[in-house]
C-alpha cells in the first residue's frame, strides 16, 4: 500500500501545480471573437478565437496525472495477485471494461475471490446509463489519448457563450445560444442583417473560460482539467484504493 499511497501523493502534488499553471495562462486572457461575415442568407457569424493554446507544460502534467492514477490501478491488480499466493505475468493489468466481458472480468496471474468480486463491482458497464461517463472509463479514455493519440491533451474552452451587439446609442441585441460550449472556430453566436454591420458596432461575449480536455467524453466535455482529474484522483484513492486495499 505505501507504493500506491506515494504514487497517489505525487498525483496530487502534479495536480496542484497544474491547477497554478491553469490560472496562470487564464489570467492572460487566451480567448478572442472574430466576425466570419457573408455565411450566407444576410447574415455573420461570431466564431470563437484560441488567441494561443494552453502551453504544453499543462498537457504534460495532464498526461502524469493520468499515467499516475491508471497506473496505480495497474500496480494494485499486480499486488492482489500477489496477495493470492500468484505470480504477476507481463498481461496483468487492472481491467476496465465498458460492456460486460461474456467469460466475466479476470485479472490475469489470478486473484481471490472476494477481490475479483470488489474488482467486478467497480466496472464501468454497471452505470447503466452511460458507462462511457463512469470515471474509471473516462481514465481509460484519457490514458489511451496521452499514451497514443494526442501531444496536446488540452485546450482553452468557453461555457455558456453568449454574444450581444452594442451600438454607441445603447441599444443592444443579443443572438440566441448555438452552444453551450465553444472550442476555437467553433461558431458562438449568428447575426442576421439586411445591411453589413456598421463598424462602430461593439460585439461583446461573455461566459466562463476553462482549460478542457482536446478528446472529450459525456463527462469531460464541459468540464474543466483540474475538476475531472480532482474527481478521478478521489475515486481511484476512495473507491478503488481504500476499497481494494482490504484484500492485501
Amino acid at each position: 500500500m505505501t507504493a500506491l499511497n506515494e504514487r497517489l501523493a505525487r498525483a496530487m502534488e502534479i495536480l496542484l501545480e497544474l491547477d497554478e499553471g491553469v490560472h496562470e495562462y487564464l489570467d492572460k486572457d487566451p480567448t478572442d471573437i472574430a466576425t466570419q461575415p457573408g455565411i450566407g442568407g444576410g447574415k455573420t457569424a461570431i466564431v470563437l478565437r484560441q488567441k494561443s493554446p494552453p502551453p504544453l507544460k499543462l498537457a504534460a502534467q495532464t498526461g502524469e496525472v493520468v499515467h499516475h492514477l491508471r497506473s496505480v490501478l495497474d500496480n494494485l491488480a499486480d499486488a492482489l495477485v500477489r496477495a493470492a499466493g500468484n505470480q504477476p505475468t507481463r498481461g496483468t493489468y487492472f481491467p476496465i471494461a465498458r460492456r460486460r466481458p461474456s467469460a466475466g472480468v479476470r485479472v490475469q496471474g489470478g486473484v481471490a475471490g472476494p477481490a475479483l468480486k470488489d474488482i467486478e463491482a467497480l466496472q464501468p458497464y454497471h452505470h447503466v446509463k452511460d458507462p462511457a461517463a463512469h470515471p474509471l472509463a473516462v481514465l481509460q479514455h484519457l490514458s489511451n489519448a496521452d499514451k497514443h493519440r494526442r501531444l496536446q491533451l488540452t485546450v482553452a474552452k468557453l461555457v455558456g457563450p453568449r454574444v450581444a451587439l452594442v451600438s454607441p446609442s445603447g441599444w443592444t441585441l443579443e443572438a440566441p445560444p448555438v452552444t453551450s460550449v465553444a472550442r476555437d472556430d467553433d461558431v458562438i453566436a449568428v447575426f442576421a442583417h439586411d445591411d453589413p454591420l456598421p463598424p462602430d458596432i461593439d460585439i461583446v461575449a461573455h461566459g466562463r473560460q476553462f482549460v478542457g480536455f482536446a478528446e472529450s467524453t459525456a463527462l469531460t466535455e464541459n468540464a474543466a482539467v483540474t475538476v475531472t482529474l480532482e474527481d478521478l484522483h478521489r475515486f481511484v484513492t476512495t473507491d478503488v484504493v481504500a476499497r481494494l486495499g482490504k484484500h492485501l
